[in-house]
């Protein structure tokens, strides 16, 4: 013979369900709403240090060709790491200054070192760029 179920168990009736508070129709556009919300907000941070305009490509090209013209000129270009560049100039002709830190052989051992560098240079393609003068790599910084 059976036992009747448990009580929290047993349906009686209709069984009950739940709904969301936010469900339906006006769910779908909350969501979509806030979907929309957040890529807006995302395309503004990622858009916000660009520029239309030449230049600003320009410049960090400089900065980028820079970087490899004075790796070119270290002992240890791997271990290269620079600091505080800033281009002066405007297409298709930039200097730029800055420091690198990095290993330099002294004897037998591997030192940091600090070096300061000078580097112009001239845009010559889209995204083509060749030393405009002598790319100097030293211990003082220097200035124009």
């Amino acid at each position: 013979m059976s036992q009747p179920a448990p009580p929290h168990l047993s349906h009686p009736g209709k069984p009950k369900t739940r709904r969301s508070p936010v469900g339906g129709p006006l769910g779908v556009v909350l969501v979509l709403g806030v979907l929309g919300i957040g890529a807006s907000i995302l395309f503004v941070v990622m858009n916000a240090g660009s520029s239309s305009s030449g230049e600003a490509s320009g410049e960090n090209g400089a900065l980028g060709a820079c970087e490899t013209f004075v790796k070119q000129e270290l002992q240890s270009p791997s271990t290269a790491v620079f600091s505080g560049a800033a281009a002066e100039g405007k297409t298709p002709e930039w200097v730029v200054h800055g420091a690198v830190d990095s290993m330099k052989s002294v004897g037998a051992t591997m030192r940091t070192s600090r070096s300061y560098y000078e580097c112009p240079v001239r845009r010559v393609g889209d995204d083509t760029w060749q030393p405009a003068g002598p790319v100097r790599v030293g211990d003082a910084p220097y200035r124009r």
